[in-house]
């Protein structure tokens, strides 16, 4: 196939796609868009398809007379309002008179729901002086990543080059509070906090502090729809008065997550004197002091995965030490690799 160009014939380059769909959370009841553009020598026409399921065909395409969604004049398309009947996959069409059809990559739309809370410890306990963690194990719904607000740690470091990688994955904002016998906890700045995970930090832990906890997460912006996880009650032992070797009382567990997801790993220990928290990949130490790694601490002893890449999966081990002992946990990082295929 040419075009003319001048007084010669040039090849037409065909149809192709300068903007296409990703992968998104909507709210119910709320909007959401889904970007489309194509270009070619000769006028495009752009439709859309949608299937709750399955592989979409010609068969799936959405009308200009549907309710719900509408396309725009720039070709891409908005959800009016957010359901559960709309979530599925999307793709964007582009057809070329007398040069043919193409189809982008495949994105799915999922409707923001509440995870899961696994069940934990019914009782956790410290001495006076030294920190205490109190997990909040959230389960992040299959092929989305989580982001907790408000969380303390620092704003994730900014990649650059060949570490940043191109398509990031859905992510479902949550809003996780705490309760103290059951009134809202108030955070206070370098002893009580909120981690990336969700965990509650009390550094140093004081007498004050023992009392009945339970963890509460709610979607963004919908602070009334939320699910509470179970009491777990904290004692509160006497300040050590003689030498104690390190002891944990909050241990890393097993995570699954997608590439491009940021992960915490929660981990704390107790002993005097104070010990020294380290941590080990497949059972090399990692170099917290870097502050171009994706890679640092948090709070009294927890490790910050930032962007996680498939070469960051493998055990990772929390080292409490001191001088009189050390000890160690591991846990295991998996990081789901998925390809955006049409």
């Amino acid at each position: 196939m040419y075009q003319a160009g001048g007084d010669e014939l040039k090849p037409d380059p065909g149809v192709r796609f300068t903007t296409e769909p990703a992968d998104l959370v909507a709210l119910e009841g709320e909007p959401a868009l889904l970007p489309c553009a194509a270009a070619a020598a000769r006028a495009v026409r752009l439709s859309w398809r949608h299937s709750a399921r399955g592989v979409l065909t010609r068969d799936h395409t959405i009308t200009i007379s549907d309710l719900y969604r509408r396309q725009l004049a720039n070709g891409s398309l908005v959800i009016e309002k957010m359901s559960a009947s709309l979530a599925g996959q999307y793709q964007c069409v582009a057809a070329v008179d007398g040069v043919g059809t193409i189809v982008s990559k495949t994105a799915t739309v999922f409707l923001a729901e509440l995870p899961t809370i696994a069940p934990g410890p019914r009782w956790v306990s410290g001495p006076a002086g030294g920190a205490l963690l109190l997990a909040c194990a959230v389960s992040a719904p299959p092929r989305l990543a989580l982001r907790i607000q408000p969380a303390a740690e620092p704003p994730d470091r900014r990649v650059y080059g060949a570490a940043r990688l191109q398509h990031q994955p859905p992510t479902l904002l949550l809003n996780v509070t705490w309760l103290r016998n059951g009134a809202p906890v108030v955070l206070e700045a370098g002893r009580v906090a909120v981690s990336g995970s969700g965990a509650l930090e009390l550094d140093p832990l004081r007498p004050r502090d023992a009392a009945t906890y339970r963890c509460r997460v709610s979607l963004a912006r919908r602070p009334h729809h939320y699910v509470t996880g179970p009491e777990l009650e904290v004692r509160v032992e006497a300040e050590a008065g003689s030498e104690q070797p390190p002891r944990f009382v909050a241990t890393p567990r097993e995570l699954t997550v997608l590439e491009g997801s940021s992960v915490t790993f929660d981990c704390a220990a107790v002993g005097s004197p104070k010990p020294e928290m380290t941590w080990l990949n497949n059972g090399v130490e990692i170099d917290l002091s870097d502050l171009d790694s994706r890679f640092y601490r948090w709070g009294c002893g927890s490790l910050r995965v930032q962007s996680a890449r498939a070469l960051d999966a493998g055990a990772y081990t929390c080292r409490a030490h001191s001088r009189l002992d050390s000890a160690d946990h591991t846990a295991l990082l998996h990081v789901q690799v998925t390809s955006r295929g049409p």
